[in-house]
């Protein structure tokens, strides 16, 4: 619950333009910038195969990728209510 409305939050902040292709852009950004340092964090830490770590930056990714464009869809200013 917190990180979708921190995640949401941020991108009424970050956006330029409101599309799909902005959110994905976005979802991208965040994937790398959280699933990037968990992934190989745990890696380090953890006696776990390199591979099985890739596998989890790939899902991480993936799912931020997906949230940003849900909220690129669903996401309106408050001047442009309809």
């Amino acid at each position: 619950m917190d990180w979708a409305f921190i995640f949401a939050n941020i991108f009424s902040f970050v956006r330029r333009a409101p599309s799909i292709r902005e959110g994905l852009r976005y979802g991208f950004c965040m994937g790398l910038l959280f699933s990037l340092p968990k992934a190989f964090n745990t890696y380090a830490v953890m006696p776990v195969p390199f591979e099985l770590s890739l596998g989890w930056l790939a899902c991480g990714v993936g799912q931020d990728i997906i949230c940003g464009a849900v909220v690129a869809l669903v996401y309106k200013p408050k001047g442009d209510a309809a």
